[in-house]
């Protein structure tokens, strides 16, 4: 993922990179098994030595492919390329709107003009792109010129306060992301900057309706997974392990030696198997608290504990939202059934 760096003598040790030919066999079976969509993500999938001669291929068998990318290896030979074979989308993350945004984060300087000449020449060629931005204490003060940025090129824009911890990085595992109060702030602000007033205040009462509905009702202890994770879709990493979604490293099957289908079989029973902590799923918060099974293991290394960083983020939120509704007297309490 984003924000892990792997070097070459790390990959080689864990049993180096899949070659294209041996992706292009599983990807066989994936479209016996009826999958239509894929995501080709990283990393970043342009660094990988046979991505042009895998993607033609996937394309020629019919699938629908969306490439993440960061999109500093894009340039004008790249998109003559993809001309011939667009994507569906080029997603890009966007971790800023100048080059000064992009040096504070990332630690490179001039990455903003490549992002931003990549952007030019992907919608020159009629490339469909959208652009997501995960916001940071040290890229916070950029939600504004990324939404307007976005909105210039009339491009889809989506942005997060929230930051998965780093469940696959090895050794030095220090990450900055906000704190929890901080965040439910931070996503409070994106939601006002990319809603209308009156779309906003809807927001807030639908919200606060819904918390409010939800500690009327007694808890169900929540098993499986309530998402598309091992129900539509799964994810198989550069190692060959397929799991339910990005953020879970367990439980996962092996399709390149199992075969596609045995192992997407294996997956549903190991996930449907999965249950969240008690103290979540009976949780007078639960109808409006964003955890789930990936970010409690993320958060306490264990799908069945309780994420303190998501209780934190969530009491932030109704607090910060009542207080909201309050000043502006609107109207939500007696709208409860």
């Amino acid at each position: 993922m984003c924000y892990i760096r792997t070097d070459g003598a790390e990959v080689r040790k864990q049993g180096g990179l899949i070659p294209a030919d041996a992706w292009l066999g599983l990807a066989r079976e994936l479209l016996d098994a009826g999958t239509l969509f894929l995501l080709l993500t990283g990393g970043e999938v342009f660094l990988y030595p046979e991505f042009r001669f895998l993607y033609e291929n996937l394309v020629k068998m019919g699938f629908v492919l969306t490439i993440n990318t960061n999109a500093t290896l894009i340039d004008g030979d790249t998109v003559n390329w993809l001309k011939q074979f667009p994507p569906k989308c080029v997603s890009i993350s966007l971790y800023g709107a100048s080059n000064e945004a992009y040096g504070a984060l990332c630690g490179k300087t001039g990455m903003f003009d490549r992002v931003d000449r990549a952007i030019s020449l992907l919608q020159s060629a009629g490339i469909t792109v959208e652009c997501k931005t995960l916001l940071t204490p040290l890229n916070v003060q950029e939600m504004q010129p990324c939404l307007d940025y976005c909105r210039e090129r009339r491009i889809p824009c989506e942005l997060a306060s929230y930051a998965f911890p780093p469940a696959r990085k090895t050794g030095n595992r220090a990450q900055v992301r906000f704190r929890p109060a901080e965040a439910a702030r931070c996503q409070l602000e994106i939601d006002r900057l990319m809603s209308s007033t009156e779309e906003f205040e809807q927001n807030i009462r639908s919200y606060l309706e819904k918390y409010e509905a939800g500690r009327r009702q007694p808890g169900t202890q929540q098993q499986g997974l309530s998402c598309a994770a091992a129900n539509s879709s799964c994810w198989i990493s550069w190692q060959g392990h397929m799991t339910p979604c990005a953020m879970l490293n367990e439980p996962y099957t092996l399709p390149f030696q199992q075969g596609f289908s045995a192992a997407w079989e294996a997956l549903k029973v190991k996930a449907d198997a999965l249950l969240l902590s008690p103290e979540c799923s009976f949780c007078e918060k639960r109808s409006v608290c964003t955890v789930c099974p990936a970010a409690s293991a993320a958060e306490t290394g264990a799908i069945c504990k309780a994420s303190r960083y998501h209780c934190e983020m969530t009491d932030a939120l109704i607090s910060d939202m009542k207080r909201y509704a309050e000043a502006h007297h609107l109207e939500w309490r007696n709208t409860v059934p």
